[in-house]
């Protein structure tokens, strides 16, 4: 299936007392297939635009969309079941739950759609090369290990996009290039792989890159 996501002339403005312009008048294609990385430092933009183009938060002004849709006007309840049907996200803190299993945290997307696979969790753990780690605890892995049953659960709803924010911010290097080289695997399967990141030798893994700076996109390179 063709996935495409299109933001056009999309702001995103916090207000609390004094307006913070998060996002300035952005216009950005992300296209079937892509590895895209998006680059900048600390505060420029990149997870509010990550968090937009992933519906999980909405744009000020503008227009946000997916696969010919305009999503930014969509309620609640419709941006979650975009986010469920298309869209898998890896963040910086790994999000596990840890009062429950590798296995059993790679199955909440499903318990939360009440789709529950507990084989197919088990095949994405092997995927990940965790296939004698699914019943540790999230306190029994590394860091490393702990990123990728984010990515394993990233993956359980046959996601079109994985949207990575900072995924090697918290490990070490060896881990990070691990974590890079799962993600380009899944590139490579077909998966459109979006990455948020400041670190040159993450953004050199992406056939496309997006330089962001005070809110704004104001460069690019393939």
């Amino acid at each position: 299936m063709v996935f495409t996501i299109e933001l056009k002339k999309v702001w995103k403005i916090y207000s609390n007392g004094v307006p913070v312009y998060a996002l300035k008048n952005v216009n950005l294609e992300i296209n079937s297939g892509e590895f895209v990385s998006i680059m900048g430092p600390s505060g420029c933009g990149k997870s509010t635009l990550l968090h937009v183009m992933g519906c999980l938060d909405k744009p000020t002004k503008g227009k946000v969309i997916i696969n010919g849709r305009d999503v930014s006007k969509l309620s609640d309840e419709e941006l979650a079941r975009i986010r469920n049907r298309y869209i898998g996200f890896v963040f910086q803190s790994f999000f596990l739950l840890p009062v429950l299993s590798a296995l059993e945290n790679v199955m909440i997307p499903g318990m939360i759609s009440g789709n529950i696979d507990e084989e197919k969790a088990r095949k994405l753990l092997e995927f990940v090369g965790l296939k004698k780690r699914e019943n540790h605890l999230p306190s029994q892995l590394s860091g490393g290990e702990r990123q990728r049953v984010a990515i394993a659960r990233a993956l359980i709803n046959d996601p079109k996009i994985i949207l990575a924010d900072e995924p090697t911010g918290n490990l070490d290097s060896k881990s990070g290039r691990d974590v890079l080289r799962l993600l380009s695997r899944l590139n490579r399967s077909g998966v459109t792989v979006v990455v948020v990141t400041h670190d040159e030798s993450v953004a050199e893994r992406a056939e496309r890159v997006i330089y962001m700076k005070d809110g704004k996109i104001i460069g690019e390179k393939a």
